[in-house]
């Protein structure tokens, strides 16, 4: 017996296998999918430097962040050099990546225990090698690219509730002592709680062991339990979880994606069309609601078994579960349904047989062996129907970045729209939208550090047309005093005219044409990425506006609407505005010395 546990190793190492041959297929994270896995990166490195505060809470997705904060930190103490935080954020691709590699192999780890326990509590290697073919009926997972989300630590995390329902499923007598009841009821209340910490839409498990377990004190218990595994793995936001619950009211009382649109708990029409997209795209998903609900209620009523309240658990688990979906739909929120598939298949063979055994005792391995063969042919039908070694989406912009490689200017970064907002040949982007979700102190401090890295990258916010470095609003009109010339990137040129951009601005603040002069220099079709290179008259922008900082400054004397600057290098006194750390005013003043009107700039210090 114990050696015919060594086939249980067969499929995770073909899952890293797998993995493995997927790796190449991503180019780089930032031009992939930097949402969410440059937040968790950045959250990551306030762990790994021991900064504890996260800025990120919406999943909440506590469990994640402090993993990948883990992994940061032994990937450094093994391959870094230098400061921790200089070189993660100078190299962030690299530690992403092997956060990723880390987290796989947990799964792989997950995956070959599942096996394991399932085998040794039913006595049965066939069994086990039966649920570890659960991953090939998860397509979407499968042809996911290896991120930093909080759906890949739910994989190993579901591997390992399903392992731990078989000892509920299989003891022999219910336990009347608090120990053998805590024996059971812990695991799963503890990975309960991890798993709705991890992603709070994954609730409607909860629902299967309790409906599993017997009698109200151990129910109890078990929600108790649950609660307090919850409460333990999102402990770094304990002070946030006010916010964490508002955030969940307001998606709750509000008919739009993430608290938007309008108030109200449901609109019937957009809840049905969801459930629609559900069922309609995976027929194992709705075979397991079909099947469960009905031998749910069969086995629970009239033959009241183990297996019939397993299925019951299961059917509840769904109808919440649909209930979360068709109220604020994506697709990845059905991650937890696909692990139940495989289980309900089971339990509803168990509860047949219990009634009245259909399979000679003989013909039991040969019938298994065969059952193992369908499955495993019907998940890689599933997988190649799948096209899961396909690209991820960004190939076409490999050219772009080649090109990019090669400029030394400063760059001026156009976001696309909607899904393309963050996705760009620049690694900058990434870095920003991380930054923002680093937490409210702890982004100022990343803003800095970003800037000595990348000290000439500026960002255009299309939500107000407004430019910003790494921490601020910058007026266009100052960066032009900087350099004689930018590159402007536009992630979509089809949304984005560059030459109007350049052209409202001229006519907006009413410069000569001739100041500044846009040419394209560089134009990707198949991404419709653009890369133009802005001459400036740096000179005139001098000459005209005045920057000008002080310490704790202001103005104490206004005529004719225009704040006055004296003569000389006086500093000016702090009167009227303050100006705080950190922080700058921009304002039109009259220099008197040269009889015109110009623009200065006060920062905080």
């Amino acid at each position: 017996m114990r050696r015919a546990y060594l086939y249980l190793l067969i499929l995770p190492f073909l899952y890293l296998l797998f993995e493995y041959f997927k790796f190449p297929l991503l180019t780089h994270y930032y031009s992939t999918n930097p949402d969410p896995t440059y937040i968790y990166l950045m959250n990551g490195l306030n762990i790994a430097d021991g900064n504890w505060e996260l800025g990120h809470i919406d999943n909440p997705g506590t469990p994640l962040h402090v993993l990948t904060g883990l992994f940061i930190w032994i990937t450094y103490l093994f391959c870094g050099q230098g400061e921790l935080v200089t070189d993660v954020l100078s190299n962030p691709e690299f530690y992403i990546g092997k956060v990723v590699l880390f987290l796989l192999f947990l799964k792989a780890l997950s995956l070959l225990f599942m096996g394991y326990k399932i085998s040794r509590i039913t006595n049965n290697v066939l069994t086990g090698l039966t649920f570890q073919l659960i991953p090939l009926f998860i397509i979407f997972r499968l042809s996911c690219p290896g991120l930093i989300h909080p759906d890949i630590l739910l994989d190993l995390l579901c591997l390992l509730f399903i392992a731990f329902i078989f000892p509920v499923l299989y003891r022999e007598d219910k336990p009347d002592k608090m120990a053998g009841i805590l024996k059971l009821v812990a695991p799963l209340a503890i990975l309960t709680g991890a798993i709705t910490a991890t992603k709070i839409s994954a609730l409607g498990l909860l629902f299967v062991p309790l409906l599993l377990f017997h009698g109200w004190r151990t129910k109890g218990m078990y929600i108790l339990t649950s609660v307090l595994s919850f409460l333990f793995f999102t402990l770094p936001i304990n002070s946030k979880l006010d916010d964490f619950f508002q955030f969940m009211m307001g998606i709750a009382t509000h008919t739009g994606q993430y608290g938007s649109g309008e108030a109200g708990m449901i609109s019937f029409k957009i809840f049905a069309e969801n459930i629609y997209r559900i069922y309609s795209r995976e027929f194992p998903l709705l075979l397991t609601l079909v099947l469960s609900a009905a031998g749910g209620l069969y086995f629970s009523l009239f033959k009241r078994n183990q297996w019939g309240s397993l299925l019951l658990g299961v059917s509840v688990a769904y109808a919440v579960q649909t209930i979360i979906i068709g109220k604020h739909y994506s697709y990845h929120y059905t991650l937890p349904m696909h692990y139940l598939f495989i289980l309900t298949l089971f339990a509803i063979a168990k509860a047949v047989n219990s009634c009245k055994p259909l399979i000679p005792l003989q013909n039991k391995k040969r019938i298994m062996l065969s059952g193992i063969l369908l499955f495993a042919v019907m998940g890689m039908g599933r997988v190649y129907a799948g096209n899961i070694f396909a690209g991820y989406g960004s190939e076409p912009m490999l050219a772009t970045e080649a090109f990019a490689g090669n400029r030394k200017n400063p760059v001026l970064l156009v976001p696309g729209k909607d899904n393309l907002y963050i996705i760009s040949s620049y690694v900058q982007p990434a870095l920003w939208f991380g930054k923002f979700f680093s937490g409210y102190i702890t982004r100022w401090d990343r803003a800095g550090q970003l800037k000595e890295f990348y000290p000439e990258s500026y960002f255009y916010n299309t939500a107000d047309g407004q430019v910003e470095d790494w921490n601020r609003e910058v007026p266009f009109w100052l960066i032009c005093t900087r350099h004689h010339r930018l590159d402007i990137y536009v992630r979509d040129t089809v949304q984005f005219d560059a030459e109007e951009f350049v052209k409202s601005m001229t006519e907006k603040n009413r410069w000569p044409a001739s100041v500044i002069q846009l040419k394209t220099v560089y134009k990707n079709m198949a991404s419709r990425e653009g890369i133009y290179e802005l001459d400036i008259n740096r000179n005139w922008f001098i000459e005209n506006y005045t920057s000008v900082i002080h310490q704790e400054n202001s103005f104490d004397l206004e005529e004719n609407g225009n704040l006055i600057l004296s003569e000389g290098t006086e500093p000016l006194t702090l009167t009227e505005a303050e100006v705080m750390a950190g922080d700058y005013v921009i304002t039109s003043i009259w220099r008197k010395s040269e009889g015109k009107s110009c623009f200065i700039e006060l920062r905080g210090t």
